[in-house]
Protein backbone atom coordinates (compact mmCIF):
# COMPACT_ATOMS: atom_id res chain seq x y z
CA UNK A 1 0.00 0.00 0.00
CA UNK A 2 1.49 3.45 -1.03
CA UNK A 3 0.40 5.05 2.41
CA UNK A 4 3.54 3.01 3.64
CA UNK A 5 5.70 5.10 2.93
CA UNK A 6 4.22 8.21 4.94
CA UNK A 7 4.33 6.16 8.13
CA UNK A 8 7.72 5.15 7.68
CA UNK A 9 8.45 8.83 7.05
CA UNK A 10 7.07 9.66 10.08
CA UNK A 11 8.96 7.18 12.07
CA UNK A 12 12.25 8.40 10.77
CA UNK A 13 11.55 12.00 11.78
CA UNK A 14 9.92 10.27 15.08
CA UNK A 15 6.19 12.11 14.41
CA UNK A 16 3.71 11.02 16.94
CA UNK A 17 2.14 7.87 15.56
CA UNK A 18 -1.35 9.63 16.09
CA UNK A 19 -0.13 12.34 13.75
CA UNK A 20 1.11 9.47 11.60
CA UNK A 21 -2.31 8.29 11.20
CA UNK A 22 -4.12 11.68 10.73
CA UNK A 23 -1.85 11.69 8.16
CA UNK A 24 -2.06 8.81 6.62
CA UNK A 25 -6.20 9.59 6.83
CA UNK A 26 -6.01 12.91 5.42
CA UNK A 27 -4.12 11.21 2.23
CA UNK A 28 -6.66 8.74 1.71
CA UNK A 29 -9.28 11.05 2.27
CA UNK A 30 -8.15 13.08 -0.65
CA UNK A 31 -7.49 10.90 -2.99
CA UNK A 32 -11.05 9.84 -2.50
CA UNK A 33 -12.25 12.77 -2.69
CA UNK A 34 -10.17 13.64 -6.20
CA UNK A 35 -11.48 9.86 -7.30
CA UNK A 36 -15.10 10.48 -6.43
CA UNK A 37 -15.14 13.91 -8.36
CA UNK A 38 -13.95 12.63 -11.10
CA UNK A 39 -16.69 9.43 -11.44
CA UNK A 40 -13.78 6.84 -10.19
CA UNK A 41 -14.52 4.66 -7.23
CA UNK A 42 -11.25 3.42 -7.36
CA UNK A 43 -7.63 3.40 -9.31
CA UNK A 44 -8.39 -0.41 -10.20
CA UNK A 45 -12.26 0.42 -11.68
CA UNK A 46 -11.18 3.63 -13.26
CA UNK A 47 -13.74 2.31 -16.57
CA UNK A 48 -16.57 1.72 -13.71
CA UNK A 49 -19.03 4.65 -13.84
CA UNK A 50 -19.52 6.16 -10.21
CA UNK A 51 -21.33 4.18 -7.46
CA UNK A 52 -19.58 6.19 -4.65
CA UNK A 53 -21.33 9.57 -6.18
CA UNK A 54 -24.55 8.38 -5.84
CA UNK A 55 -23.73 7.82 -2.79
CA UNK A 56 -22.53 11.00 -2.36
CA UNK A 57 -19.99 10.27 0.16
CA UNK A 58 -16.28 10.68 0.73
CA UNK A 59 -14.96 7.57 2.97
CA UNK A 60 -11.45 5.98 4.32
CA UNK A 61 -11.61 2.34 5.45
CA UNK A 62 -11.27 2.36 8.99
CA UNK A 63 -8.44 0.61 10.41
CA UNK A 64 -7.88 -1.28 13.85
CA UNK A 65 -5.45 2.25 14.80
CA UNK A 66 -7.61 4.66 13.64
CA UNK A 67 -10.76 3.34 15.32
CA UNK A 68 -8.82 3.34 18.30
CA UNK A 69 -7.27 7.01 18.11
CA UNK A 70 -11.01 8.28 16.97
CA UNK A 71 -12.62 6.09 19.44
CA UNK A 72 -15.64 5.26 17.20
CA UNK A 73 -16.64 2.34 19.13
CA UNK A 74 -16.11 -0.12 15.82
CA UNK A 75 -13.05 -1.85 14.36
CA UNK A 76 -13.78 -2.52 10.89
CA UNK A 77 -15.95 -0.56 8.42
CA UNK A 78 -15.57 3.20 6.76
CA UNK A 79 -15.80 6.00 8.34
CA UNK A 80 -17.67 8.93 6.44
CA UNK A 81 -15.65 11.94 6.04
CA UNK A 82 -17.98 14.01 4.00
CA UNK A 83 -21.18 14.07 2.48
CA UNK A 84 -22.27 15.99 -0.63
CA UNK A 85 -25.47 18.15 0.72
CA UNK A 86 -28.16 17.03 -1.29
CA UNK A 87 -26.84 13.49 -1.81
CA UNK A 88 -28.39 10.09 -1.01
CA UNK A 89 -26.06 9.61 1.57
CA UNK A 90 -27.21 12.95 3.23
CA UNK A 91 -31.26 12.12 2.76
CA UNK A 92 -30.49 8.86 4.39
CA UNK A 93 -28.88 10.35 7.21
CA UNK A 94 -25.60 9.85 6.94
CA UNK A 95 -23.00 12.58 9.06
CA UNK A 96 -19.07 12.89 8.82
CA UNK A 97 -17.72 10.56 11.67
CA UNK A 98 -20.26 7.98 11.32
CA UNK A 99 -18.72 3.99 10.47
CA UNK A 100 -20.75 2.44 8.18
CA UNK A 101 -19.99 -1.55 9.49
CA UNK A 102 -22.62 -3.23 7.25
CA UNK A 103 -23.66 -2.61 3.14
CA UNK A 104 -26.50 -4.38 1.61
CA UNK A 105 -26.11 -7.04 4.63
CA UNK A 106 -22.33 -7.34 4.04
CA UNK A 107 -20.11 -6.74 6.67
CA UNK A 108 -17.64 -4.15 5.72
CA UNK A 109 -13.82 -4.64 6.10
CA UNK A 110 -10.59 -4.91 4.54
CA UNK A 111 -11.81 -7.84 2.58
CA UNK A 112 -15.14 -6.44 1.68
CA UNK A 113 -14.55 -2.82 0.57
CA UNK A 114 -17.60 -0.65 0.28
CA UNK A 115 -17.01 0.94 -3.60
CA UNK A 116 -17.50 -3.12 -4.40
CA UNK A 117 -20.58 -3.50 -3.16
CA UNK A 118 -21.98 0.03 -4.13
CA UNK A 119 -21.86 -1.47 -7.80
CA UNK A 120 -23.77 -4.48 -7.31
CA UNK A 121 -26.56 -2.40 -5.64
CA UNK A 122 -26.61 0.52 -7.23
CA UNK A 123 -29.54 2.20 -7.66
CA UNK A 124 -31.89 1.40 -5.16
CA UNK A 125 -32.64 0.99 -1.55
CA UNK A 126 -30.12 -0.91 0.40
CA UNK A 127 -29.96 -1.87 4.02
CA UNK A 128 -26.82 -0.22 5.88
CA UNK A 129 -25.81 -0.22 9.90
CA UNK A 130 -24.02 2.76 10.78
CA UNK A 131 -22.21 3.08 14.11
CA UNK A 132 -22.38 7.24 15.82
CA UNK A 133 -21.73 8.21 19.35
CA UNK A 134 -20.62 4.23 19.84
CA UNK A 135 -24.52 3.03 19.01
CA UNK A 136 -25.02 1.07 16.27
CA UNK A 137 -28.36 1.61 14.22
CA UNK A 138 -30.24 0.38 11.33
CA UNK A 139 -30.95 3.12 7.72
CA UNK A 140 -32.12 2.39 4.57
CA UNK A 141 -30.94 4.76 1.78
CA UNK A 142 -32.47 5.14 -1.90
CA UNK A 143 -29.38 4.93 -4.37
CA UNK A 144 -29.46 6.94 -7.86
CA UNK A 145 -27.06 5.87 -10.51
CA UNK A 146 -24.99 9.28 -11.48
CA UNK A 147 -23.75 9.85 -14.63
Amino acid sequence: MKYHRIIAFAKNHRLPVGAAILIVAAAMSLSGYWLATRGVDSPASASAPSAASALGITYVQLTPQMAAYYDVGVSQGVLVTDVASGSAGARGGLRPGDVITSFAGQQLGPDTPLFGILTQNCPGLVDIEVCRDHCLTREQIDLVRVN
